[in-house]
């Protein structure tokens, strides 16, 4: 497959004519394949949110003549991101996104025949580190809705559990921290949702919401020990 070596002059000119997406495709390091730039392309398109999770991308045709690329160019970057987990495929229906990364599903599918022992240690690591970031990074519009998840957690509401850790990740500010969490923990057979876990977030909201980054870490190390142990454990 050749490399793009189009002038400067020629590639911003071709982008001025198509528009500002194609400014980003024209910025592409020359050196990339075309297959790679256009992957570049597509995944900067999901990761801004252009294309949201659960949404069609547009037909092979459409891209080929957005991007100035052949059909056979625009599959082989479309085929790469199906098998990362980006895209999903639908017979008689099209390609529709379905995660915004694809960290999780590439380390979920590469951790295999690692020890799961040495999975969790890592996993708990990252989430010490997210909830201590939280600590540091919070806002405190986002103190009282911390708290009251945990509340509703320890009250029995299964749904407030995955939101508590939906906010805290939010708070943590670095999607590349969840993206590596959850694909680890994807590789494990985890006990389910207990009280005694539940019960752990109230430490820490505490912690995040005292601005306190050790006592986030070591009560996130408590509560990924009860979270992260095996089913039957």
């Amino acid at each position: 497959m050749h490399q793009i070596r189009r002038p400067p002059a020629e590639r911003e000119a071709r982008a001025a004519v198509r528009g500002p997406r194609l400014m980003r495709w024209a910025a592409q390091p020359a050196r990339a394949t075309r297959s790679l730039q256009v992957l570049r392309v597509l995944q900067d398109e999901i990761l801004s949110g252009a294309w949201l999770p659960g949404s069609q991308i547009p037909v092979e045709a459409e891209l080929s003549e957005r991007l100035a690329v052949s059909r056979s160019t625009v599959r082989e970057a479309v085929s790469t991101l199906v098998h990362l987990g980006m895209l999903e495929p639908r017979p008689s229906q099209g390609t529709f996104v379905r995660a915004p990364s694809a960290i999780p599903a590439a380390l979920a599918e590469f951790t295999v025949g690692y020890d799961p022992a040495e999975i969790r240690s890592v996993a708990s690591t990252l989430e010490a580190d997210s909830c201590a970031a939280a600590a540091i990074r919070r806002a405190e519009s986002d103190v009282d809705e911390l708290r009251a998840l945990a509340r509703r957690g320890c009250e029995g509401e299964r749904a407030a559990v995955p939101e508590f850790h939906e906010l805290l990740t939010r708070l943590a500010g670095n999607a590349l921290l969840a993206d590596l969490r959850a694909g680890l923990e994807a590789r494990l057979r985890l006990a389910g949702i207990v009280p005694d876990c539940a019960a752990e977030h109230g430490a820490m909201a505490d912690a995040v919401a005292a601005g306190d980054a050790e006592a986030a870490r070591a009560a996130a190390r408590r509560h990924a020990d009860l979270r992260l142990r095996p089913a039957g454990g």
